[in-house]
């Protein structure tokens, strides 16, 4: 029999205190699972991000010790991703004077709070204590979300901006002002921010009224978000420096299956089932779940007052304090999706083909996308059929009890062995010692990973050309500015291959190890 009851739900102040309870719980754990020399995990975002930090801190400056291949300084601009993660960094360095490691444990920590307190917040709103614990559940057992915290990326801190932007497209569709503000903060996290900025334009632009109100509130959403990337990116170019080498880059969507379905699965299949299954048979099996999940929950019966304002909680209004109607969730959800998908492929198109396709950068829609299939599932087990709610319960629990599985481990290991730049492997690497005692007699060094050099060895580095770069240019400048060239392989093959990169330079090889190879301009070899 279908439940009769409406879900049970709380007045605002009960529910702020349980959203504040989840978040100090998820930040005092964090804190823990960071707990090591070899932790927070570095990766080349973090790299800048720390660098910019500290330079911010030191000097005003946004300055990074990384450099292209084809610049003469040894310092650049912090340009290939915006200012406001570098900010909240430096705050604790300088209000508290601690070392960069340990304010991106504190910023990590924070993050992983309020994005645990905004999802909470949501979910309870949306579905009851019953859906907002089953979302807690499904998302503090994920692996792929629990990882974002425990390395240096600046989703940590936009994933709840994210959130709170959708939940004020929801709850408070007459403030595009509070809209762009909300967007603003987002963009200057992450350029793919601007996804939000777009979708909240839209949305001012289709509330109707008036053309003028239209247009004015689709230039106050979305006019801030723009603005500041053009201005930014006016200040670094101003600087010699590039956000991104704009043109057309037409790898973009290959390979298709591999990179676009594979979030799915490591986002959502546990690992175990990972290593033993291929990757997209995992992703459509998985979809087909999802689906079943969402035919079960559209078939169960709404309740009449399910979107009403909750005891304690403001009903949306107007600039004269009069009710307006609400926008549905999953609208704005999809709505936000679609655009932010968008953007990520214009990216990639046109900005920067590497971008990577994986569960971090689709980690907002990763998060709504599991929060809706809590809801759903909560619902059913609410108002469907005793069979289903048992199918349901079950699947639910073979779900949670394979995550907590995975993520009771993730602590323990990575503080052992490290994440990305700061894994063991590194420490007494043969090639890196070789590099620290040569690099003092150059003012220059290349590497195809200058972002992992500088992390292991404190040495200012440039990169290696990459596959769309002409190598006859490279050449030159190596001419005009030679020193060693380390390359790394943590993360797989070179793209160039090694000997196309030294196929017309001057230089020769002086060590070889598993994970590097140092060559050195030839007359430096003869000394």
């Amino acid at each position: 029999m279908p439940h009769p009851g409406p879900t049970a739900r709380l007045p605002a102040p009960r529910l702020a205190l349980v959203a504040f309870a989840v978040g100090m719980v998820a930040a005092v754990v964090n804190v823990d699972r960071l707990d090591s020399p070899r932790l927070p995990g570095l990766h080349k975002d973090g790299v800048e991000y720390l660098r910019a930090a500290e330079a911010l801190a030191r000097d005003g400056s946004l300055d990074i010790p990384i450099t292209h291949w084809s610049d003469a300084d040894s310092a650049t601009t912090l340009s290939h991703y915006p200012p406001g993660f570098p900010a909240a960094l430096a705050i604790p360095i300088m209000a508290a004077g601690v070392s960069s490691d340990v304010s991106a444990v504190w910023v990590l920590s924070i993050g992983s709070g309020l994005t645990a307190a905004m999802v909470t917040w949501i979910a309870v709103s949306l579905g009851g204590m019953l859906g907002g614990g089953v979302v807690v559940a499904l998302l503090g057992t994920n692996y792929l979300y629990n990882l974002l915290f425990l390395a240096t990326w600046s989703e940590t801190l936009y994933l709840p901006v994210c959130l709170a932007l959708l939940w004020l497209l929801v709850r408070r569709p007459d403030r595009p002002g509070l809209h762009g503000a909300v967007a603003l903060l987002g963009t200057t996290l992450r350029y793919v921010g601007l996804a939000g900025a777009v979708a909240a334009a839209l949305f001012a632009w289709t509330r109707g009224g008036p053309m003028k109100r239209r247009l004015g509130g689709a230039a106050i959403a979305g006019g801030p978000s723009a603005i500041f990337y053009l201005a930014w990116s006016r200040i670094v170019t101003s600087d010699g420096e590039i956000v991104r080498d704009f043109r057309v880059y037409d790898e973009f969507l290959t390979p298709l299956a591999d990179s676009y379905l594979r979030p799915i699965v490591e986002w959502w299949v546990p690992r175990f089932l990972q290593a033993r299954l291929p990757a997209v048979s995992l992703a459509i099996f998985f979809l087909a779940a999802v689906a079943v999940i969402a035919v079960l929950t559209l078939r169960t019966r709404r309740t009449p007052d399910r979107d009403a304002p909750r005891p304690g909680e403001l009903a949306s209004g107007d600039d004269k304090g009069r009710p307006t109607e609400g926008r549905s969730a999953p609208v704005v959800a999809v709505v936000f999706s679609l655009c932010y998908i968008a953007i990520v492929i214009l990216a990639r198109a046109l900005a920067d083909p590497e971008i990577p396709i994986d569960g971090r950068i689709f980690s907002p829609l990763l998060v709504v996308a599991t929060m809706a299939i809590g809801l759903g599932a909560a619902h059913t087990l609410e108002r469907a059929t005793v069979g289903l709610r048992v199918a349901t319960a079950a699947l639910l629990l073979l779900w949670v009890g394979a995550g907590t599985r995975d993520v009771a481990a993730m602590g323990p290991f990575y503080g052992a062995d490290g994440l990305y730049y700061t894994q063991q492997a590194w420490s007494r690497d043969a090639g890196l010692e070789r590099i620290v005692a040569t690099a003092p007699d150059y003012r220059y060094v290349y590497s195809n990973e200058p972002h992992l050099l500088n992390v292991r060895t404190g040495i200012p580095a440039s990169s290696l050309p990459r596959y769309f770069d002409d190598p006859a240019r490279f050449a030159e400048a190596f001419a005009a500015r030679p020193g060693p060239i380390v390359f790394l392989q943590p993360l797989g093959a070179l793209d160039p291959p090694e000997a196309e990169v030294i196929a017309d330079l001057d230089v020769v090889e002086v060590v070889r190890t598993p994970l590097s190879a140092v060559y050195v301009p030839r007359d430096a070899a003869a000394r």
